[in-house]
Formats: structure tokens, C-alpha cells, sequence
């Protein structure tokens, strides 16, 4: 039978980034995170049937108690998926370890073809130069690594130089994402929205390009991304994207709370088709699928 419940859940960490991306839709601010509490968390989404988590937000490499979550997260047989921005992880033997023991996939972002592209899409100087050092260390867990890029009005135009740039490291997936202007990046709607026939029609042109490449690509338009999957900052506290037309989260209680998994339920449906294969196809078949 089809899996009709999520299957992953997302941990944000919320307190501080050390990124400026204007578009981004994480509502930093909140207060920092505690080692004990995330630990719960994690243990708490795999209590609650979760066989994915995807741990993002902040950069979770600048807290010094991310291996023990990870390996707490890998310990109780949930896929970990980890999505940083390369500043805060050390090109070292001990994290190389970490990933290939811990980390089942590893996304950076990658958002132009060129340093000038990337560094004004991130607001960081240097930023392209640091991922392309980053990917390189990373070569021999290429088969670990997952390459994010946003399109916005701003960067369209590069997105099929950018795939040339991607298809050189030879990642395991590239995803593809449509600026959505939720939360914080609401904002900025009037430099970066970008109309769905134009992302569809740009990101046609790459899925022909990348038809008999070993990576595999995911578009992912910003509507696609409603209902899939809780968002649980690093207090607990849980949020779902709301339903179309509106562009915001919608508060669903603690994960601790006894009716935590009712609420999730009531709000999500199931993975996306484009994003479902990251984690479906790694479970092995039960009565339920």
C-alpha cells in the first residue's frame, strides 16, 4: 500500500545563522539550543513513526553537540539528512568520519555558476569559493552529497550555466527550488518571486540535460512543498506551511504534547513526489507500504 502519512520531519535550528540570504524563510530569533533538548526531540520524532529527519536551519556545524545528535539520530535508524552552508564544518578527518558514519545525506547550497551569481544571491562574499573548497574535500562522499539551489527573478537567467557547474562534481541529487516568499522572505518578494510558467520552463530545460546523467535531479516548485512535512524549531514548538493561497507557517503545538502525532496528521499528507525517493526508496517494505 502507498504510504499516506510523512515520513520525515524537519529540526530547525532557529537561534542565529551566519549567513545574511534575504530570501531565506527561517524566523530567526528564537532562543539558543540545548543539547538535552534537541536529543529529546530527535528521540521523540522517531517515537513518533518518523523514519527521516532533516536537520537544517542555522548551520547545525557551529554547535559543538551535533555529532551526538546525529549519531543519537542514527542510533535509533532514522535516515539523517543534514543541510548546512559550509562555513562552520572543518575540513577534518574526525568530521569526514562523522559523515560516513552518521550522515546519510549532506546538502550545500549552490545558487550560481559564478562567484558574482552566488555571493549576491547569499549576500556573501567568498561564500561560491568556500562551497567549491568544501564539495572538493567532500569528493570521495560524493555519493552523500546533495547540492541546493534557489531560483529566484535574480539568478533564472544562470540556471542552465549552473547546471553544467553541478553536473562537475557529480553529486548524488541536485535540488532545485522555486523562491517561495514565506515567512521572513516575504519581504523581498518584489526582487526574487518569479512566476511559475517561467520556473517550469527553465527547469525543463535542465531536466533535459540531466535525462542520462547519474545525478538525480528534483525540482521542487514552491506550491509542491505544502503539507509534506512538519518543521520543528530546536524548542519543540512544531509549524506547518499553510494552505494555498497563504504564505506562512501555522503553529501546531509542541512535539511533546500527547496529540503531537493527531496535529501532524491533520496538517500533512505525505513526501512530495519529486523528494519522496530521497527517503522512501531506503526503507525496507512493510505491511503499511
Amino acid at each position: 500500500m502507498p504510504v499516506t502519512r510523512p515520513l520525515r520531519a524537519i529540526l530547525n535550528f532557529a537561534h542565529r545563522c551566519a549567513m545574511n540570504c534575504e530570501w531565506c524563510y527561517v524566523p530567526f530569533g528564537e532562543v539558543p539550543a540545548r543539547r538535552d533538548l534537541m536529543l529529546s526531540i530527535v528521540e521523540r520524532i522517531a517515537e513518533l513513526g518518523f523514519t527521516s529527519i532533516t536537520i537544517g536551519g542555522g548551520d547545525p556545524f557551529q554547535y559543538r553537540f551535533l555529532p551526538a545528535l546525529l549519531l543519537r539520530a542514527k542510533s535509533l535508524g532514522l535516515f539523517v539528512h543534514v543541510d548546512t552552508h559550509g562555513k562552520n564544518i572543518k575540513q577534518s578527518e574526525e568530521n569526514i568520519l562523522l559523515i560516513d558514519s552518521a550522515v546519510d545525506l549532506l546538502g550545500l547550497p549552490l545558487d550560481g555558476s559564478t562567484q558574482e551569481v552566488h555571493d549576491q544571491m547569499r549576500d556573501s562574499k567568498g561564500h561560491f569559493d568556500l562551497v567549491s573548497r568544501r564539495l572538493n574535500w567532500l569528493g570521495p562522499l560524493c555519493s552523500k552529497v546533495k547540492l541546493n539551489t534557489v531560483i529566484s527573478a535574480f539568478n533564472i537567467d544562470d540556471l542552465v550555466p549552473l547546471s553544467h557547474l553541478v553536473a562537475s562534481y557529480v553529486p548524488s541529487r541536485w535540488s532545485i527550488y522555486q523562491y517561495w516568499p514565506v515567512g521572513p522572505a516575504v519581504r523581498v518578494v518584489s526582487k526574487h518571486e518569479i512566476e511559475d510558467f517561467i520556473f517550469h520552463r527553465e527547469t525543463e530545460c535542465v531536466r533535459e540535460i540531466y535525462a542520462n546523467k547519474s545525478t538525480i535531479l528534483e525540482i521542487n516548485s514552491r506550491d509542491s512543498r505544502r503539507d509534506t512535512y512538519p518543521i520543528i524549531h530546536h524548542d519543540g514548538e512544531m509549524f506547518v506551511h499553510s494552505q494555498a493561497p497563504a504564505n506562512s507557517f501555522v503553529p501546531i503545538g509542541s512535539i511533546f504534547a500527547s496529540h503531537a502525532l493527531e496535529n501532524i496528521l491533520a496538517s500533512c499528507i505525505t513526501e512530495r513526489h519529486a523528494a519522496a525517493d530521497r527517503y522512501i526508496r531506503y526503507l525496507k517494505p512493510t505491511a503499511e507500504q
